[in-house]
C-alpha cells in the first residue's frame, strides 16, 4: 500500500502543495510587500525547475534509441509502408490486410515526412520530437502571459510540464502524443487572439489537426468552442468546427488513407473492454488534471461572471464528460493516462486566465494559488524523475554494437537479395533489432506482419496463414537462433508451424537469419 502511494502523482501533488500551505501560513505575520515577494519568488523558482527538467530530459531523449519499441516500430513500419503506396488502413475483410493501428492519418504522415527527411536517420525522428516539445513551452508561457505576470507564467510551467513528466517516455516517443499535445496548446493560443475571427479560424485549424492525430481528443475541442462562443456567440464557434472538420478530413482525400476502414477501426476498437484494475489509477490521475482548478477559489480567487470559467455549469458539464470519455479511452488494454493530455494546456490556460481575470481586491491572493500550484507540480515531476531519466537512457554500448550489427546485416541481405521481397520477422523473445523493421519497409519492401493483433482480432487474420504457406513473401530475417514467430503470445501456433515447414535458414549472420522457401 506503502509503495502504491509512493508512486501516485496525486500524492505527491498534494504533497507538495500542503508544503506550500505551510509555508504560506508560516510567512502570514510577515510585512505584506516581503511576503507577496516571498511568495512569488519561491512560486516563479518551482516553475523554472520543473521546465528545466523538462527541457533537459527532451534534450536527454535524443540519444535514446527506442521508448517504446512496439508501438514506434510500427508507426515508423506503417508509415514508410504508406510511403510506398501500401495502404495505411486495410478493410477487415481484404486479401491484403496485415496490419492496423487507430493513430490518425497525420501521426503516419509526419513521421512519413520525418522518414524522407532523415533518410531513416533514428536521431533526425527524435529530434524533430524535441522540437515540438521545446516549442510546446514557448507556446503555454505565450498563453499564460495573455493572463497573468511574467513571473506568474514561469510558476504556472509547472502545471502543465509536471503532469506531463508522469509518463515521459510517452511523451517524448515516436507516438502521437507530444504532438496532440502541441495541437492543442496552438489551439489554446489561438482562441486567445484579440480578432475574434482570427481566433476562430486558427482555434479550428489547430483542432483538425489535433483530431488527425488521434480521434479519440475530438471531445476536449468543446471547451475550446465553449470559449469562443462565451467571446463572440454562435459565429466564432460554428468557424471553429467547420474549419476543424475540413483539416480533420483532408488527409483523407490523399491516396492510400481510407475514412471508411478509418472509422471501420475506431469502432472495432471502441467495442474492446476496459481494464477495471486501472480505474483506480486512472481516476487519481483525473483529479490531478482538475484539482489546481480547487486552489482558485480556496486562495479566495473568484473570477468574474464573463471569465473563462465564470460562468461554471457549462463548462463543469462539458468537463466532466471530457474527463469521463478519456477514462473510458485510456482503460483499454495497452492504453494510459496519455488520453488525457490533450485536457492539459486547457486546463492549465482556464487556471491563468481565472487567476489574471479575479477582481483587484484578491489580487493579493494569487501568489498563494499559484505557488500551491507550482510546488504541488514541482513535487510531481521531482517523484519522476528517477524513472524518467531510466525510461530515457540510451542503450548500453553491447546494445548499440548489437544495433550496429544489425542494421549492417538487413543492408547486407537487402542487397543480396535484391529484386526480392525480404521484411523482418519475429522469434522467440522481445529483442531491441526486432524494432529495426521498418528499415526494409522504408527501402521499397511490402510490411505484410503486425504483432499487435490482440487488440483488434481473434481469431488471427487467415490470409496472412496463407500467404506465409504459399511462401508469397521471399524472403524471412529472423533474429539469430531464435524460434520465429513464437514470442507474441498474439501469433497462433500455426503460423510458427506453417513458416518452419515452408522456410529454411540459407544465411546466417551475428544478429539475423535469413530465412528462403523451401526448394519445392
Amino acid at each position: 500500500m506503502l509503495r502504491v502511494l509512493r508512486e501516485a502523482p496525486l500524492v505527491w501533488f498534494l504533497a507538495g502543495a500542503s508544503f506550500a500551505v505551510l509555508c504560506v501560513l508560516a510567512l502570514r505575520k510577515t510585512e505584506f510587500t516581503r511576503r507577496s515577494v516571498c511568495l512569488r519568488r519561491m512560486a516563479t523558482g518551482a516553475g523554472l525547475l520543473t521546465l528545466t527538467i523538462f527541457v533537459a530530459l527532451s534534450l536527454y531523449s535524443v540519444r535514446s534509441y527506442m521508448l517504446d519499441g512496439q508501438d514506434e516500430a510500427d508507426i515508423l513500419s506503417i508509415s514508410a509502408a504508406s510511403l510506398h503506396g501500401q495502404p495505411m488502413y486495410h478493410a477487415i475483410n481484404s486479401p491484403r490486410f496485415s496490419y492496423a493501428m487507430v493513430y490518425g492519418p497525420l501521426t503516419f504522415l509526419t513521421y512519413r515526412a520525418g522518414l524522407l527527411a532523415g533518410g531513416g536517420r533514428f536521431w533526425v525522428l527524435r529530434a524533430v520530437v524535441v522540437a515540438a516539445n521545446l516549442l510546446l513551452c514557448l507556446v503555454l508561457y505565450s498563453t499564460f502571459r495573455k493572463a497573468i505576470r511574467r513571473g506568474a507564467a514561469l510558476a504556472l510551467m509547472a502545471l502543465p510540464l509536471g503532469e506531463l513528466l508522469v509518463q515521459a517516455r510517452v511523451e517524448f516517443g515516436l507516438r502521437a502524443d507530444a504532438w496532440i499535445v502541441l495541437a492543442t496548446a496552438l489551439a489554446v493560443r489561438s482562441s486567445l487572439i484579440d480578432s475574434v475571427g482570427a481566433a476562430a479560424v486558427l482555434t479550428g485549424f489547430f483542432v483538425g489537426i489535433a483530431i488527425d492525430f488521434k480521434a479519440t481528443v475530438a471531445p476536449a475541442s468543446l471547451l475550446l468552442l465553449l470559449m469562443l462562443y462565451r467571446r463572440g456567440g454562435v459565429k466564432p464557434a460554428a468557424v471553429a468546427a467547420g474549419v476543424a472538420a475540413v483539416v480533420a478530413l483532408a488527409p483523407f482525400t490523399l491516396p492510400n488513407i481510407s475514412l471508411a476502414n478509418y472509422w471501420l477501426w475506431l469502432t472495432v476498437a471502441g467495442r474492446e473492454g476496459i481494464s477495471v484494475g486501472m480505474l483506480g489509477w486512472l481516476a487519481a490521475y483525473a483529479a490531478l488534471l482538475t484539482l489546481p482548478l480547487a486552489a482558485l477559489p480556496l486562495c479566495g480567487v473568484r473570477p468574474g461572471r464573463d471569465t473563462p470559467i465564470g460562468r461554471l455549469f457549462p463548462e463543469l458539464v462539458l468537463l466532466i464528460c471530457c474527463v469521463a470519455a478519456a477514462t473510458a479511452v485510456a482503460s483499454k488494454p495497452g492504453a494510459g493516462v496519455w488520453h488525457f493530455w490533450q485536457l492539459v494546456p486547457i486546463l492549465a490556460a482556464d487556471f491563468a486566465l481565472a487567476a489574471g481575470s479575479s477582481p483587484a481586491p484578491d489580487q493579493e491572493r494569487i501568489p498563494r494559488a499559484v505557488l500551491i500550484v507550482a510546488l504541488g507540480s514541482t513535487a510531481v515531476a521531482l517523484s519522476y524523475l528517477r524513472r524518467d531519466v531510466s525510461a530515457l537512457e540510451p542503450p548500453s554500448a553491447a546494445v548499440s554494437k548489437e544495433l550496429s550489427v544489425a542494421e549492417q546485416e538487413i543492408g547486407g541481405y537487402l542487397g543480396a537479395y535484391r529484386g526480392r521481397e525480404l521484411q523482418v520477422g519475429y522469434g522467440d523473445r522481445r529483442s531491441p533489432i526486432e524494432s529495426l523493421r521498418y528499415i526494409p519497409v522504408l527501402r521499397g519492401q511490402p510490411y505484410t506482419l503486425d504483432g499487435r493483433f490482440e487488440i483488434f482480432f481473434q481469431p488471427f487474420p487467415s490470409g496472412i496463414l496463407r500467404k506465409m504457406d504459399h511462401c508469397t513473401n521471399d524472403v524471412w530475417v529472423i533474429p539469430h537462433g531464435q524460434r520465429p514467430f513464437t514470442f507474441h503470445y498474439v501469433l497462433p501456433p500455426e503460423l510458427h508451424d506453417t513458416f518452419v515447414r515452408d522456410y529454411v535458414i540459407e544465411r546466417r549472420g551475428e544478429e539475423f537469419d535469413a530465412w528462403v522457401c523451401r526448394p519445392r
